[in-house]
């Protein structure tokens, strides 16, 4: 069972996160930030978990 809802599905985003953006093999934030119109310190939040994405933040990365 998981304490905290909320830490789970952040901590999920930012393993999924990572995983996409190995998959589509960028080779740092900076490029995936300019491809989706993301702001860098934005996804280094979600990489580390700290914060989740709206929804047309998670359109945004889908379209990257």
């Amino acid at each position: 069972m998981v304490e905290n809802e909320k830490d789970f599905v952040v901590g999920d985003f930012a393993a999924r996160l990572k995983t996409l953006m190995n998959l589509l093999k960028y080779k740092n934030i900076k490029d995936f930030a300019e491809k989706s119109g993301v702001n860098y310190r934005t996804i280094q939040t979600y990489l580390s978990g700290v914060a989740s994405p709206t929804a047309t933040t998670l359109y945004r990365i889908s379209e990257a």
